[in-house]
């Protein structure tokens, strides 16, 4: 049985219980237009430039590019080193399809890299989404 109207993501099976499709269903379900910013192929949506995400719903030019932790915050990362407070996403040169040049963002599970400056110490950090939550990660 096909799910509602509203696309629910519960498909009901023969034997009484439900699937849960976590991707797409149809193209509308990849960004806001039907099929604008990427099409639904094996319930997975395939995102069309410059579009990125798991349902497309992020562009490449509204990405935040520099990540700063608030200064009024007490210490929000404990360890057994001081960890930085300001951090630049990792991007690449892509080629559009109009023929222009962009920095298109490094993705792990669908978000942005983002990387610190070293420190004096030659200490870095690498802050990426595991599909769960943010994680921070030192560089030695």
């Amino acid at each position: 049985a096909a799910p509602n109207a509203e696309r629910e993501r519960f498909y009901p099976m023969d034997d009484g219980i439900f699937q849960l499709i976590l991707g797409c269903l149809v193209d509308d379900d990849c960004g806001e237009e039907e099929g604008v910013r990427g099409t639904c192929e094996h319930h997975r949506c395939v995102c069309r430039e410059p579009y990125y995400g798991i349902r497309c719903d992020h562009a490449v030019e509204e990405t935040c590019t520099k990540l700063e932790l608030d200064p009024l915050s007490s210490d929000p990362f404990s360890g057994n080193r001081e960890y930085s407070s300001k951090y630049e996403m990792l991007s690449h040169p892509k080629r559009l399809l109009d023929g222009s040049e962009t920095e298109y963002p490094i993705l792990v599970n669908h978000k942005p890299v983002y990387l610190s400056d070293l420190n004096f110490n030659g200490e870095g950090d690498v802050m990426f989404f595991s599909g769960n939550r943010w994680v921070l990660f030192p560089l030695p």
